[in-house]
């Protein structure tokens, strides 16, 4: 019962915090159930529903170039959690799953001149 009383009390004096650690928590699982093939394509499944393409030019890994960090981000931690959550613990997953996000990032604006190119050639044809 002491257990119980105190675990309550720490949710109501820190209860944004426990809503946060929740939150994270169920944020993992939802992109965990993506699924895909491999470690990258979760990777890139996961980078697909949380991010456009026009945010993931704002970024890279390390924030250089005027661009923000997404190496020591909140998100970064939950897709990394995420992707490991669906394969077995290997110490080069990590690895993986960054250089998935990085590739991701760094071809963010091709792929939306990609899609621009797309649309235009689609009204051409009328």
């Amino acid at each position: 019962m002491g257990f119980f009383k105190t675990f309550c009390k720490i949710c109501c004096v820190n209860k944004t915090v426990y809503y946060y650690y929740f939150y994270i928590i169920l944020q993992v699982r939802r992109l965990a159930a993506l699924g895909g093939s491999g470690i990258e394509g979760v990777t890139r499944r996961i980078m697909k529903y949380l991010m456009a393409n026009q945010l993931g030019i704002q970024f890279n890994w390390k924030g250089r170039y005027n661009k923000v960090e997404f190496e020591n981000t909140t998100t970064m931690n939950i897709v990394l959690e995420a992707a490991k959550l669906n394969f077995p613990a290997n110490e080069k997953n990590d690895m993986q799953i960054a250089w998935a996000i990085k590739e991701w990032l760094k071809h963010s604006a091709a792929r939306i001149n990609q899609a621009n190119k797309n649309k235009y050639r689609f009204f051409s044809i009328f």
